[in-house]
This record gives structure tokens, C-alpha cells and sequence, in this order.
């Protein structure tokens, strides 16, 4: 997958281009984004000048990913693998199946590269990546781990 900053800047362009943002939208969040070190797609979401499947799709598209459905979404607690809930709530990384070919994860963050790589490599296997929204991640961790 390519760098943070990159998938930011073609979601950007993505989002003014299907005119769901203006370019001071773009420019105010570039700011916030870097003055609190999150991600530009999770400060549009937060500041709420994009919708959450909004962004989702978006960067589906533009990363040619899947897009997680509701369906996908774990509603059972997962056999023990040794992923850390805080790490996979922290990364916004949801675990949706492991097979022989590797491991196929949601995150509603994909401009999160460290996470990304740093799971692949506690993992010694491949792993196939969809997008979810915020609310789709948490309610599977919460289904996994059990939440409140």
C-alpha cells in the first residue's frame, strides 16, 4: 500500500472532485490534520464535513479495495489469536477472516501505514485489506472483545 500522506492527497482530490468538498474544506483540514496528527479522512469525519460511508467509499475507490458491508461485520467473539484490542482499536483495524492464504482485515483508516505494516509483520502472513467506517470497526471489535 503506498504512503499516508499520498492516499490523504487522492482522497482530497477525490472528495473535491464529486464536489463533497470545497477547497477551504480541504485546506482547514489538511491544518487540523496536521496540528493533531490524525489522518485527514478521520478529521473530515469528525469535524463532520464528510459523512462516514462517504470517506469509506472514497477511499475504496481510489485504493481499489472492498468495501466492508454490515453483513461482514464479526458478531462473535473471535478464537484467542493474540491480537491486542488496544492496538486494533487504536489502528481502527478489524480482523474479519484468517486462511491458509493470510489474513483479511477492515480498517476505517488506511492512511495509518504504520499500523498496517507493523500488523503484517506480527503476522508473518499477507494481508488482504477492506474499508470500513468508524462505527463498523468498533461495533466488531466491541462484538470480538466484547464492548460495553
Amino acid at each position: 500500500m503506498e504512503a499516508g500522506t499520498n492516499i490523504a492527497a487522492r482522497l482530497a482530490e477525490y472528495l473535491l472532485r464529486a464536489g463533497k468538498l470545497k477547497p477551504d474544506d480541504v485546506d482547514k483540514t489538511w491544518q487540523l490534520a496536521s496540528e493533531s496528527a490524525q489522518s485527514f479522512g478521520l478529521v473530515l469525519t469528525r469535524t463532520g464535513l464528510a459523512a462516514d460511508r462517504e470517506v469509506a467509499t472514497a477511499y475504496a475507490e481510489i485504493l481499489r479495495r472492498p468495501l466492508l458491508a454490515d453483513g461482514d461485520v464479526p458478531v462473535e467473539p473471535l478464537a484467542e489469536r493474540g491480537y491486542k484490542e488496544i492496538f486494533l482499536r487504536d489502528a481502527r483495524l478489524l480482523p474479519l477472516a484468517e486462511n491458509g492464504d493470510g489474513l483479511r482485515f477492515a480498517t476505517a483508516d488506511p492512511e495509518n501505514q504504520f499500523a498496517i505494516d507493523a500488523l503484517s509483520l506480527a503476522s508473518a502472513k499477507p494481508i488482504s485489506l477492506w474499508i470500513g467506517t468508524p462505527a463498523q470497526i468498533e461495533r466488531g471489535l466491541d462484538a470480538l472483545f466484547g464492548g460495553d
